[in-house]
């Protein structure tokens, strides 16, 4: 509740840091899929989502990881131990590509143009090998 009559900042900061990181990642759209916002929505991103198309995830989250930004997986979509035995993974495509290739790095209204640019850059550096 402390934090609730700032709200309204903290969203067009965590806006703004994300549109930050979608321009400064557009270049690696044939690699990546960026989050988008659909017409008449907002969004309030405490992590920016990224999905491999066809990488490995770990390998770059690892990358990530020892550049000293921090990843989350993705929440599973259709693998959660509640969902045991009720369908097959492999008849929901996406949501098992976005389960083994979706990743998350913050995003949240505290990350400075310097935190922005290194994970933008960090990214970079690991597309150009």
């Amino acid at each position: 509740l402390a934090q609730i009559e700032d709200l309204p900042q903290i969203i067009r900061m965590r806006q703004a840091s994300s549109n930050y990181l979608t321009d400064k990642l557009s270049s690696l759209a044939d690699v990546m899929q960026l989050p988008t916002v659909r017409p008449d929505t907002e969004h309030s991103r405490m992590m920016f989502p990224i999905v491999l198309f066809d990488r490995d995830r770990d390998q770059l989250t690892e990358f990530l990881e020892s550049r000293n930004i921090e990843t989350r997986q993705m929440l599973p979509l259709t693998n959660q131990p509640c969902y045991a035995g009720m369908w097959d993974e492999r008849d929901y495509p996406i949501a098992d590509w976005i389960n083994h290739s979706g990743f998350y790095v913050g995003c949240h209204q505290d990350l400075t143009h310097d935190d922005l640019n290194h994970i933008a850059e960090t990214l970079t550096e690991y597309f150009k090998q």
